[in-house]
């Protein structure tokens, strides 16, 4: 009987366990003392062997101080993109920076709470590394445009590697569905665990992107360029909402438990879109 009651007590703690770690929103490493330690803590293991991006180790300082820099080279780049202009052009391109900032500040909005080191399942990496995702993902965010400005600016097309307009095209299809799929993911995940209001941002997204192709449609007649600016623009945003879905099941690499084959099932089993 009283092996009964003690194989029953196991199984009601591993069960707790599991929820908490679904349910609870991603716990912060050991070192970071702004985030506290939750449930979660009791499945999570210590992976000092998975590589580290370069926004673990960096301070919330420094961050900042890229950031700044990465804004004033977007500014200087977006200039000279505009002083290039005629009149109609400057307007294409103002309107499309408009819109680019509200997509920017509704990352920054949304995305804050995965500012913390995570450890994250990477599925172009088809492993485990540990990175700080809001970092990342709105770095990503300002230096897509600042190189974007910087190519129209010298009139440099995205390279197509020699690819066929069908196979361009085909390209999009496939990245369109791999969006379809991550939004679906991602949107789950945020209903799950965090309150976001992540609607405004996606419309923006989408917005951001078309006005930026009507810009290109009025500097360019190269229909393979022009695909290949779209197909671009869909992969970033695919990037995006792997990373985000990737943050959300994030755990902490935590000095704990040892089973790092059983946290790894884990992440395999629900891979980080």
């Amino acid at each position: 009987m009283n092996g009964f009651k003690r194989l029953f007590q196991h199984c009601c703690v591993l069960g707790a366990s599991v929820a908490a770690l679904f349910f609870t929103p991603a716990a912060a490493l050991l070192c970071d003392t702004k985030q506290p330690l939750g449930v979660s803590s009791l499945l999570c293991c210590c992976f000092h062997d998975a590589p580290h991006s370069c926004f673990v180790k960096m301070s919330y300082s420094a961050f900042l101080r890229e950031h700044e820099r990465l804004k004033k080279e977007l500014e200087k780049s977006y200039q000279s993109c505009y002083d290039a202009l005629d009149e109609e052009g400057r307007l294409e391109l103002f309107e499309s920076e408009l819109l680019w900032e509200k997509m920017a500040e509704g990352y920054e909005m949304n995305l804050r709470r995965l500012d913390r080191p995570l450890l994250i399942y990477d599925d172009d990496m088809k492993g485990l590394m540990v990175t700080n995702v809001y970092r990342e993902a709105i770095t990503n965010i300002l230096k897509w445009r600042a190189d974007d400005l910087k190519r129209w600016r010298s009139g440099k097309p995205l390279p197509a590697h020699e690819k066929s307009v069908k196979d361009i095209k085909a390209g999009i299809s496939a990245e369109s569905r791999r969006c379809t799929e991550l939004k679906s993911d991602a949107r789950l995940l945020r209903r799950v665990l965090y309150n976001y209001d992540w609607i405004r941002t996606e419309k923006l997204s989408n917005r951001f992107v078309e006005k930026k192709l009507i810009f290109l449609e009025g500097r360019t007649c190269d229909e393979r360029a022009l695909l290949c600016e779209r197909h671009e623009s869909i992969r970033r945003k695919n990037r995006l909402l792997k990373m985000i879905s990737a943050g959300l099941r994030g755990v902490s690499p935590f000095a704990g438990a040892q089973d790092k084959a059983g946290i790894r099932r884990f992440f395999q089993k629900r891979p980080a879109a």
